[in-house]
């Protein structure tokens, strides 16, 4: 479901300065998620390309949503790798994003938080382990927050765990990313920095420059890059576990 029935604040005008955004971004999330968002609790991950508010939702549950910076607030500059622009069928303005005009920055910005909200659900339907997504607006995606009233689930890079427990996530991600293959859908990005640890389960997140296998020309490079990652974390750790053998099933 989406919320895009209300007038928000553009945030990518360049008037704006970056110590403003967080009550403008506040405002929006109230407006855009209405029947979802009570409250916006407060921040709880101020990233590259995106800063994470607390939410409390109706129902006095929490909820996570994540918006999208304007383009000249991120550091983010590589989007070209994780797209086909060949593959538009708006020819100018696929040129316009890949030239990066002021047009095309505006698009790719709203391009980026419609592939979170496309794969999110792509995945949580398919039974990934990937936070259930509730609703999208022109600034972001409202979603689960992965969690508890101690806060946020721990990176599973600062997760302290076991080997056994370890060897447990280890094979969790194993069967996510198999059911991302089966989708024909790679991560792009996918470390142990972006995967979140919850009640004995891996949680994979951050989504957006996640592309379809056979569309993007570098995505073979792209999954070998994430399955490489994840292998060395775990070999580093002491636990014998093959995320590369998965390019060969």
């Amino acid at each position: 479901m989406s919320y895009k029935d209300y007038e928000p604040v553009d945030l990518a005008r360049a008037d704006f300065k970056i110590h403003q955004l967080e009550s403008l971004e506040k405002d929006n999330i109230e407006n855009a998620f209405a029947g979802y968002v009570k409250e916006v609790i407060g921040r709880i991950n101020d990233g590259k390309e995106a800063t994470v508010y607390l939410c409390l939702s109706e129902q006095d549950s929490l909820l996570a949503a994540k918006i999208f910076k304007a383009r000249h607030f991120r550091h983010f500059n590589t989007d070209k790798n994780y797209r086909n622009f060949g593959k538009y069928k708006d020819r100018r303005l696929a040129k316009a994003m890949k030239k990066k005009s002021s047009k095309g920055e505006h698009a790719f910005h709203q391009h980026w938080i419609d592939s979170e909200w496309r794969y999110l659900n792509l995945l949580f339907d398919a039974g990934v382990r990937v936070p259930r997504p509730y609703a999208t607006s022109a600034d972001g995606v409202l979603m689960e927050f992965i969690g508890d009233e101690q806060g946020a689930a721990p990176r599973l890079v600062n997760a302290k765990l076991a080997p056994d427990a370890l060897f447990q996530c280890g094979e969790q991600l194993q069967q996510d990313i198999e059911r991302m293959l089966s989708l024909g859908i790679v991560h792009g990005d996918l470390s142990v920095y972006n995967i979140l640890y919850h009640h004995g389960e891996t949680v994979i997140i951050d989504v957006p420059q996640a592309m379809e296998l056979h569309s993007v020309s570098n995505a073979w490079s792209m999954m070998h890059r994430d399955l490489t990652n994840l292998e060395t974390f775990f070999q580093r750790k002491g636990v014998e576990i093959s995320f590369l053998d998965l390019l060969y099933r």
